[in-house]
C-alpha cells in the first residue's frame, strides 16, 4: 500500500487487506490508520486483473477504463492518505460570493430539484419514452416494465436516505435499506446496465447486483452490459447453460444476473472469461444481426446509457470523444430531432 501521512510517504505491506472486499478493506484501513484517513482501493476484481475493475473510495468509484486492474498489476491494494493541514483559499471573499451565486442557481433549478428528490433515475421515464432506454442488450429502446424503475418508484419502495458528495447540496445519491442492511442506491446508469439491459425489473435484485459490483470492485456499466451480452448469446443459442457453469441466462433472470456477477468479480469459473468484456467474448462467435458490436464502444468500453435511435446524434460523439464513451463529453452533439 502507498501511505501518505502529511509529508511522509511510504510503501507498506497490505497483509490481510489483500483479498478483502471494498467495504471490509475500508473499515480495516480506518481502524488501522484512524477515522480521518481516506483510501483509494481495489477489490478482488482488481487484484486478479479484471479489465473492468475500478478504484473505490466510500460510495464513489472511478469505474471506467480498468484503473483497478492497473493498480492490481502493480500489487497496489490501496492508496491511504491523511493530513493535519488545511485548505487555503487565495481569495476567500471572491470564493464566498461565487459560492453564494452557485447555491442560489441550484436552489432555483427544477432539474436540480428533481435530481435531489429522485436521483439520476429521474431521467429514466423520459429516456424510455424517447425510445433510447437500452433494453435486452440494446435490442430495443423501450422497456415494458420501465414504470417500475422510475425515480418515483425507487423513492417509494427502496430508497430510505439521501446522500451527497462532500459539500454538495444536491444529494442525488440514494441509500437503500432492508432490515439491518444499508446499500448504495443505485443510480440511472447502474439501473439500465444491470436492469433493463438484462431484462431485469426487480428493484432489489438491481440493488444487490450493484452491491456485488461495489464489493468486488468492478464497474457496473461494463459488468451489467456484459451479462446482457451473454443473455443475448443464450437467447440466440450461441451458448448454453453448460457453457456458463450451469447458469440459465434467460432475459429477466435475477438469479443468472447475480450468479454471473459474483463469478466475474471473483474470477471463478466462466466468470474470468466473462470479465474480459464484450469485445473478447464477441470474437468467439459469428457476426450476425449486429451481435458482435451491440452496445460496444472503442477500447472495449461500453457505450453510454442511451440507445442511439432515441436521439439522432447520440451514437456519434461518445465513441469519438477524447475519453472514449464519456457521457459528460458528448452532449454537445445531442439532438432530439432529425439531423439535417
Amino acid at each position: 500500500m502507498l501511505v501518505i501521512d502529511d509529508d511522509r510517504v511510504s510503501l507498506e505491506p497490505a497483509g490481510d487487506h489483500w483479498g478483502q472486499t471494498i467495504s471490509h478493506a475500508e473499515r480495516a484501513l480506518r481502524a488501522r490508520y484512524g477515522p480521518n484517513a481516506e483510501a483509494l482501493l481495489i477489490g478482488p476484481a482488481g487484484e486478479w486483473g479484471a479489465p473492468m475493475a475500478g478504484v473505490f473510495n466510500r460510495e464513489r468509484t472511478a469505474g471506467r477504463g480498468g484503473a483497478g486492474a492497473v493498480l492490481g498489476s502493480k500489487n497496489l491494494k490501496a492508496i491511504v492518505a491523511r493530513g493535519s493541514g488545511g485548505v487555503h483559499i487565495y481569495d476567500p471573499e471572491g470564493y464566498a460570493e461565487g459560492l453564494k451565486l452557485a447555491l442560489r442557481a441550484l436552489r432555483m433549478s427544477s432539474p436540480i430539484e428533481r435530481l435531489g428528490k429522485h436521483g439520476s433515475a429521474n431521467i429514466l421515464e423520459l429516456i424510455n419514452v424517447a425510445g433510447a432506454l437500452p433494453t435486452r442488450n440494446f435490442q430495443a429502446g423501450q422497456f415494458e416494465e420501465a414504470d417500475e424503475l422510475t425515480g418515483e418508484q425507487w423513492r417509494a419502495a427502496v430508497w430510505a436516505q439521501d446522500l451527497a458528495c462532500w459539500g454538495c447540496p444536491i444529494h442525488c445519491s440514494k441509500l437503500a435499506k432492508r432490515g439491518d442492511w444499508t446499500l448504495d442506491g443505485p443510480d440511472y446508469e447502474t439501473i439500465y446496465a444491470v436492469g433493463t439491459s438484462c431484462g431485469v425489473d426487480d428493484k432489489w435484485a438491481i440493488v444487490e447486483a450493484n452491491h456485488i459490483c461495489d464489493e468486488y470492485g468492478f464497474d457496473t456499466i461494463s459488468a451489467g452490459n456484459t451479462v446482457g451480452f451473454v443473455m443475448e448469446l443464450y437467447q440466440r443459442g450461441y451458448v448454453t447453460a453448460a457453457d456458463l457453469d450451469g447458469v440459465e441466462a434467460t432475459w429477466g433472470s435475477a438469479h443468472a444476473l447475480l450468479t454471473l456477477l459474483r463469478k466475474m468479480g471473483a474470477g471463478e469459473g466462466v466468470g474470468r472469461q466473462l470479465a474480459m468484456g464484450t469485445r473478447a467474448l464477441s470474437r468467439q462467435y459469428p457476426r450476425q444481426r449486429g451481435l458482435r458490436d451491440a452496445g460496444q464502444g472503442p477500447g472495449d468500453a461500453r457505450l453510454p446509457p442511451q440507445r442511439g435511435e432515441g436521439g439522432s446524434r447520440w451514437p456519434t460523439p461518445s465513441p469519438s470523444a477524447a475519453r472514449a464513451t464519456c457521457t459528460a463529453r458528448r452532449w454537445w452533439s445531442c439532438s432530439a430531432g432529425p439531423t439535417p
